[in-house]
């Protein structure tokens, strides 16, 4: 008995050097259960509750306090056989742990609520267990191993008839078969899930509900039934004047126009959104808002805007992820911070048990008193032993929380500089952690599954680089594989030569680098696992403690975010080099247009000058005094055709004649003149360039002509006028010693172009055919005159050789019936007829002629 009271007195003693904390709450629930808790004190179901409430109020503010009250709830629950406060402890504990991101303490909490509460038949707390070991794999992605777990859970609820139970069970696996790709089954579980709610009229939870169905029909391409859904959750959401909700259902809307191509009203609903979430400072939602008109411009390939956006997001994304990070560290001060607080409710526990019985202790103090005495010596060292160690650990802990904020805040990471982050990561984790290896291994699949090391820091050579030899295959380490891969949780080898995952690297990996212990921790990226930060102790084993398991973990995240924003970077200078690109290519369209348009133009103009040039030609060709070649009227014609299709000034036709060596203006035609002026003979000494043109037979061009010599000099010959600016030459070949000049004068700049050459051209033909004509209808004249004299002198031909004929009374002597036939070919004939009487005797001929017309009636003569 003696013994057993020293044993307590020691107990109490001892406990006067733990410190005890206390607890502080804002909220009006919470106070209320803490006033409850203090003034019931007995051990009964009702405190347990109590204390199990007070860890559900502070599951999503103080992670410290809920966490002692689900310890007290559990423990106390345990010592009076409430099982179903122990399950419901457990639960309202693995929630809070999920919470805080420690999904392995959670998914202990889950399981260890559902064994209780199987092993003792608390229904409710079954359901439930199941229903949140459900959520906690999806939340890992285990979606193939949570579907039967929400499945029970339902069953669970179904038997039961609690309808709030069947409501979420129904949530949890719409969600599961949403990301399984399982789209029908999973909007057939949303839709119970929203008929329960619907009758229970949970406003709350209908807007999840509407929003859960309305992205399922999204994902399955059926546009009109997830708006329907959508603006369900909109209008109720403004009913309960829910603006986080509000934000939310339009950019969901404004997602769906995007995809149906209404580029409009997803704008109006986008900038809603946006408006929203500034309103009430929703930086995520204020994210997302412009994520979703970053996509809305780029659908309408207004890239510029689309950047604007683009930007905006990324740096209000960035700003989420220090914050992120900033809580990520919280989370990991609250894990530490509950772990203490866990021991200090142990001794406050037990310090206050000591109290009670302090009274029935006293008569032993004095029997003990020297003993005390050396216990308290050894206390004391305990004690300050302890606050070192503490001291210790808390520097430690500063060191590393401080080291994750460097990081966090390292321009390096946050600007996408990936091999630069990669080695200042794995250098501070060496440095901190003062461990030999930090290493990153990348996750390989094609063609065999395998880690290869992306980078090696040795703390001892941190210039080392060489890493071409280090991969490891899965097919021969198949247990590090399925846990690292597969299960995707932490290896935690304190000795790694014993620890299943990581004994079989002991011959060609542990012993050849003098390896001891192991700490891997995988990080991830969008499509998952994407390598693993390796941490390898050397020479002598390391425990690894949970700050520091926690500290990597960290480190892991920002190892995740440096992968994102140097995913990000290269995607905005993918992004910025096609805007670049699609400038360039703007550009040149935009040239290409001017050309084609300019193109376009000209052509239009020229097809408008050709067909006027040749509605010109045709008139002239068909006007009479061309087609009959009437001289006279054809240079007047041809210059009026000049100036009516050119629009010049004036156009002159000259003809040069070759004995005087003088060229004679025999027509001209004026544009803006009404009196031409009398143009006057002009020798080719005084105007030689009127010679040059003849003899080179080409066109000559002048510019600027009142500045040319030989015109000003002989400026009398074009009736004083010395204004006009261009003067174009076209010589006219008319035959050898036929020549002439086409003269065109203009007093203005002028372009003249090959449609306004080839008409030249074509009038100068006209001239041509002119002159032939003209030509042969001189010589025609001449024939005829000829023809006239011939046929009058063979006219005077015939009546001469009528004359020597006999008459018909002579033969008519001689013959009485007869007759003459004879009709000359020509006018004369060779052929004759004779009558001749010699003696007495009458002599007929008819003599035919080997010849016709006038040489044969010469030979007939």
């Amino acid at each position: 008995m003696i013994q057993i009271r020293y044993i307590r007195l020691l107990h109490l003693f001892l406990c006067f050097f733990i410190p005890v904390a206390g607890f502080a709450q804002n909220k009006n629930e919470v106070d209320s259960l803490l006033r409850l808790l203090d003034k019931y004190t007995r051990e009964d179901t009702t405190r347990v509750r109590v204390l199990s409430q007070l860890c559900w109020k502070n599951r999503n503010n103080d992670f410290v306090a809920a966490i002692g009250f689900g310890k007290q709830a559990y423990e106390m629950a345990e010592r009076i056989k409430d099982y179903k406060g122990m399950s419901e402890s457990q639960n309202f504990m693995g929630v809070v742990y999920r919470n805080m991101g420690d999904y392995v303490e959670a998914t202990k909490s889950f399981f260890e609520a559902l064994k209780v509460a199987e092993q003792h038949q608390v229904a409710i707390q079954i359901a439930y267990s199941n229903n949140n070991i459900g959520d906690i794999l999806k939340t890992q992605k285990k979606f193939e191993e949570a579907l039967p777990y929400a499945q029970k859970a339902l069953e669970l609820f179904s038997q039961l008839n609690d309808e709030r139970g069947m409501g979420y069970a129904y949530v949890r696996l719409g969600e599961i078969y949403q990301s399984l790709a399982q789209y029908d089954l999973a909007i057939n579980n949303l839709r119970k899930s929203l008929e329960i709610r619907l009758k229970l009229d949970d406003k709350s939870t209908l807007i999840t509900s509407y929003n859960r169905i309305g992205t399922v029909h999204s994902f399955k391409k059926e546009y009109d039934q997830a708006l329907e859904y959508y603006k369900k959750g909109l209008d109720l959401s403004e009913a309960l004047d829910d603006k986080r909700a509000i934000a939310g259902c339009l950019d969901n809307i404004a997602w769906v126009y995007i995809r149906l191509g209404n580029f409009a009203l997803a704008q109006e609903y986008a900038l809603k959104s946006l408006q929203t979430a500034q309103e009430i400072k929703a930086k995520v939602d204020e994210k997302n808002a412009y994520l979703t008109l970053s996509k809305l411009y780029e659908g309408q390939a207004q890239y510029l805007i689309s950047y604007d956006y683009y930007k905006k997001y990324v740096q209000l994304n960035d700003s989420i992820d220090n914050i992120e990070k900033a809580t990520q560290l919280a989370k990991m001060q609250a894990i530490y911070d509950t772990k203490k607080k866990e021991q200090e409710n142990n001794l406050l526990r037990k310090e206050k048990e000591l109290t009670q019985r302090e009274a029935a202790e006293k008569d032993f103090i004095i029997v003990f008193v020297t003993i005390a005495f050396l216990l308290t010596l050894a206390a004391i060292y305990l004690v300050f032993r302890s606050k070192q160690k503490n001291a210790r650990l808390a520097v430690q802990i500063a060191r590393e929380n401080e080291a994750l904020m460097q990081l966090g805040k390292n321009v390096n990471i946050l600007s996408g500089e990936w091999e630069t982050s990669v080695q200042h990561i794995t250098q501070t984790i060496a440095e901190i952690l003062q461990i030999e290896r930090v290493s990153i291994w990348k996750l390989e699949t094609i063609p065999t599954l395998r880690i290869e090391c992306y980078h090696l820091h040795l703390l001892s050579d941190a210039n080392y680089q060489d890493t071409s030899d280090l991969v490891l295959y899965a097919k021969d380490y198949t247990a590090y594989f399925e846990t690292l891969v597969d299960q995707q949780a932490l290896i935690v080898a304190d000795d790694a030569l014993k620890h299943p995952a990581t004994t079989a690297f002991t011959t060609g990996y542990l012993i050849p680098l003098q390896i001891k212990s192991m700490l891997d921790v995988p990080f991830f990226t969008e499509t998952g696992i994407w390598g693993v930060i390796c941490c390898e102790a050397t020479l002598r084993k390391k425990h690894w403690h949970n700050h520091e398991i926690a500290f990597v973990k960290s480190a892991s995240d920002i190892l995740t975010i440096a992968h994102q924003s140097s995913q990000r970077k290269i995607a905005e200078a993918k992004l910025q080099e096609q805007n670049t690109l699609l400038e360039s290519q703007k550009t040149q369209l935009e040239a290409q247009r001017d050309k084609v348009y300019l193109l376009h133009n000209t052509i239009n103009r020229k097809k408008l000058k050709l067909e006027k040039n040749f509605e010109i030609l045709s008139e002239l060709a068909k006007n009479d005094a061309i087609v009959n070649g009437e001289w006279q009227k054809i240079s007047l014609l041809v210059t009026q055709a000049i100036v009516k299709a050119l629009q010049v000034a004036v156009c002159q036709m000259w003809y040069y004649n070759f004995k005087e060596d003088t060229f004679y203006c025999i027509g001209q035609n004026t544009h803006q003149f009404d009196h031409p002026f009398p143009p006057k003979p002009l020798p080719t000494i005084d105007m030689p360039i009127f010679g040059e043109a003849l003899q080179i037979k080409e066109m000559v061009k002048i510019e600027d002509a009142h500045q040319f010599s030989e015109m000003a000099a002989h400026n009398h010959y074009f009736g004083g006028w010395l204004h006009f600016q261009n003067l174009i030459i076209y010589p006219v070949l008319l035959s050898e010693n036929q020549k002439g000049l086409l003269v065109c004068f203009d007093n203005k700049p002028y372009n003249y172009e090959l449609e306004d050459i080839a008409f030249l051209k074509s009038m100068h033909d006209e001239i041509v055919i002119a002159y032939q004509g003209y030509r042969r209808k001189q010589a025609q004249a001449r024939l005829q005159k000829q023809n006239e004299e011939i046929t009058s002198s063979i006219n005077y031909a015939r009546r001469i050789q009528t004359a020597f004929l006999p008459l018909a009374q002579d033969i008519a002597e001689a013959v009485p019936d007869f007759f003459i036939l004879y009709q000359p070919r020509d006018i004369v004939s060779g052929d004759f007829y004779w009558c001749e009487q010699k003696a007495g005797k009458t002599i007929l001929a008819a003599a035919d002629c080997t010849g016709h017309g006038v040489p044969g009636a010469f030979m007939s003569m």
